[in-house]
C-alpha cells in the first residue's frame, strides 16, 4: 500500500473510532449539511461562497434497528436554506461562517399539526491546513469554531413550546471540531474525507443536546467535462439529550447513510444535487425516524484580487 493511501485508510479508521464512541433524530436541531460543502482550505484573499436547500421527510418509527408501529406522529419534515462564507487569510489560514433559516418544521399528528421555523445556530470557524502537498495529491485541514444561538428563547406554536427536536435551534452555545482530508487517486478522481464533532452546552431550560459526530468518505469522478458524479458515504451519530441532569431515553442513535451527488462546474460556479438515503437506523428507544433528504447546494469561488 503506498504512503497516500496508507494515510487516507489511517485517517478513516480514526473518524469511525471517534463516531462509535458515541452513540440522530429525524429532525435537525442546528445546522443542517448542505453537502459537499467546507472542502479544505482555501488561498490567500479568496473568497468561498455556498448557500443550499435541504428538504428531508421522517414518517417511521425506530427502537434500535426495527421498525415498530406508528405511536404519535404521522410525519416529520423540515426545510432548511443555509450558507456558508469562507476566507482565506492566509495560504494556510481559512475562516468561516456559516448558519441558515428552517422555513418550516412540522410534525403532523392525526388531528394536529405542530409547526416550528426560525434561524438556526451560526457558526464561526478557523481552519489551519497542516498538510499539503500538491505535488502528491494530499490535504489535511484542522478546524474549530464556537456555535451562537440567534436566540436564548425556546420557539412557541400557538403559545405553547414545541417539543426540543422541533426547536430550530439549541438556544445557547456549542463547539465544533473539523478535520478534511484529500487524496487525488488520478487526474479525474479524488477521495476525500470530512468529519464534524459538534458539543452543545445546556440551554436556559436545562435542556442539553446530545453531542454530533459526522464523518462523510467521498469518491469523486469527472464524468465528462464540467460534470462530476459524487458517492458519498456518511455516518451521523448523536449521544443522548439531557434534561435538568436526567438523560432523555428516546434520543441519541446513529444512521449510515448512502448519498449519490452529480456537480456541475461552469467558471467559478459549482452546482450540486444530492440525494441521501439512509442505509442503517438505530435508534435508542422509540424515535420518529428519518426517511430521505434531498438537497441543492450551489457554490461560487472568488479571488478578490
Amino acid at each position: 500500500m503506498s504512503n497516500r493511501l496508507q494515510l487516507l485508510f489511517n485517517l478513516i479508521i480514526f473518524l469511525f473510532i471517534i463516531s462509535y464512541i458515541s452513540s440522530a433524530q429525524c429532525c435537525n436541531v442546528g445546522i443542517p449539511s448542505g453537502g459537499t460543502t467546507n472542502l479544505g482550505i482555501l488561498s490567500e484573499n479568496t473568497i468561498r461562497a455556498n448557500f443550499f436547500y435541504r428538504y428531508s421527510k421522517s414518517n417511521d418509527y425506530y427502537q434500535g434497528d426495527k421498525r415498530v408501529p406508528n405511536i404519535s406522529v404521522k410525519n416529520g419534515k423540515f426545510a432548511f436554506i443555509g450558507y456558508n462564507l469562507g476566507y482565506g487569510i492566509t495560504n494556510q489560514f481559512l475562516i468561516e461562517a456559516e448558519g441558515g433559516y428552517f422555513i418550516n418544521k412540522s410534525q403532523e399528528y392525526e388531528i394536529d399539526i405542530i409547526k416550528a421555523n426560525g434561524f438556526s445556530n451560526h457558526l464561526v470557524s478557523l481552519k489551519y491546513n497542516i498538510f499539503d502537498k500538491f505535488d502528491y495529491g494530499i490535504e489535511l485541514t484542522l478546524g474549530a469554531g464556537i456555535k451562537f444561538p440567534f436566540t436564548t428563547e425556546p420557539f412557541e406554536y400557538r403559545n405553547v413550546r414545541v417539543p426540543y427536536d422541533l426547536q430550530p435551534s439549541t438556544g445557547t452555545l456549542g463547539f465544533a471540531f473539523h478535520l478534511f482530508a484529500n487524496l487525488d487517486i488520478t487526474e479525474d478522481a479524488r477521495i476525500f474525507l470530512i468529519h464534524r464533532t459538534e458539543i452543545n452546552q445546556q440551554n436556559r431550560q436545562k435542556y442539553k443536546y446530545g453531542e454530533i459526530f459526522i464523518s462523510s468518505v467521498f469518491f469523486a469522478q469527472n464524468v465528462i467535462d464540467n460534470l462530476m458524479g459524487l458517492l458519498q458515504f456518511r455516518s451521523e451519530i448523536k449521544g443522548q439529550d439531557v434534561l435538568d441532569m436526567k438523560t432523555m431515553p428516546n434520543s441519541g442513535g446513529y444512521i449510515f447513510f448512502i448519498c449519490p451527488q452529480i456537480n456541475y462546474n461552469i467558471d467559478n460556479f459549482n452546482i450540486t444535487l444530492i440525494f441521501d438515503y439512509p442505509i442503517y437506523k438505530y435508534y435508542n428507544s422509540k424515535q420518529l425516524a428519518n426517511n430521505y433528504s434531498t438537497a441543492l447546494n450551489i457554490s461560487y469561488l472568488l479571488n478578490i484580487h
